[in-house]
């Protein structure tokens, strides 16, 4: 099968489109025929080699290494002990592997669900890690409720283009953050105020009960931002001073009154299952930037990595049929 690999650490083009063996699921798993899959902002550190021991972790410690998390396809086998699905349905999900940038993914089957009839497989794959890590967030970890205010920091990122569309939904008064090419994005989303994030101060941008964080950086001036009894969300850190970043969100946890929260999305069908109720209602809309065929890896990779993206990069796999 088609797959997205790279044999060294480095720039975008360092990928390539090669070939493996097609896997088969194993027991518990389910063999899907990929139709597209997501770049996330994660995946531009592995290649990058900036996160060398969570890559290592997580693709193994040798080349070739792979790419994608998000998915979304139809099923093509079951393994021993699945239910619920069955061969040729379509599905969405997210991998716990890096391994759905190719033809064929074997994926757990407790992160699929069945795909939501209004999307298109593109949008699918869009929507699904941003989505639910949008939904935690803000339902989980927050408890945002109706009337609080709410800042987001990178609107018009793939989680944050989630997180605005949520709490507009939710009844919050929503601030959002974005680069000036994006702002329009943002509006359009439901956020009541839109902020070029180059010329903010923090302290001229009022109090939050809620601050949802997608880029990591200077996380102590905008937790000052949180009125008392303010709760903060981090779904990223500043990798160019992990030590510290995490060091600062660990203890944030424990003392003070205005804690961060830090979480990793975990997706289970339930939360898919909870995002597809959303879309079905109107709540929510996957915001698609552009779409690359598989062949064209290198150039999805460049094109999140020099900004200004709205939503997510798609990358299309058009898998071979059997």
């Amino acid at each position: 099968m088609r797959a997205a690999l790279y044999d060294r650490y480095g720039p975008p083009e360092v990928l390539y489109e090669g070939s493996l063996p097609r896997p088969a699921a194993g027991p518990g798993q389910v063999l899907v025929r990929v139709h597209a899959t997501s770049v996330n902002g994660g995946e531009l550190y592995g290649r990058a080699g900036r996160v060398k021991a969570v890559t290592g972790l997580v693709g193994g410690r040798g080349f070739p290494k792979r790419l994608g998390i998000d998915l979304a396809g139809e099923v093509a086998a079951l393994g021993a002990d699945v239910t619920g699905l069955t061969v040729g349905q379509p599905v969405w999900g997210v991998s716990r592997a890096m391994n759905t940038a190719a033809e064929y993914a074997a994926i757990d089957a407790n992160r699929l669900a069945p795909l939501p009839p209004e999307l298109t497989y593109a949008q699918a794959a869009a929507l699904a890690g941003v989505g639910t890590t949008a939904v935690t967030a803000l339902r989980d970890e927050a408890r945002l409720r109706p009337g609080e205010r709410l800042l987001v920091r990178g609107g018009a990122g793939g989680v944050g283009s989630i997180v605005v569309q949520l709490a507009r939904a939710e009844g919050a008064h929503v601030t959002a953050l974005a680069g000036a090419s994006t702002l329009d994005l943002v509006r359009e989303l439901g956020a009541h105020e839109c902020v070029d994030y180059r010329t903010a101060a923090p302290p001229d941008l009022g109090r939050f009960d809620v601050v949802v964080d997608t880029v990591g950086t200077d996380l102590r001036a905008w937790r000052r931002l949180l009125a008392p009894g303010g709760r903060m969300v981090a779904v990223s850190f500043d990798l160019d001073r992990a030590a510290s970043s995490l060091g600062y969100l660990a203890a944030s946890a424990v003392h003070g009154p205005r804690r961060v929260r830090f979480f990793s999305g975990n997706p289970r069908r339930a939360d898919l299952d909870r995002l597809a109720a959303l879309v079905a209602r109107g709540a929510v809309r996957p915001v698609v930037d552009r779409i690359f065929p598989l062949s064209q890896i290198a150039a999805a990779h460049r094109a999140l990595e020099d900004g200004g993206v709205r939503g997510k990069i798609v990358v299309e796999i058009q898998p071979v049929r059997p």
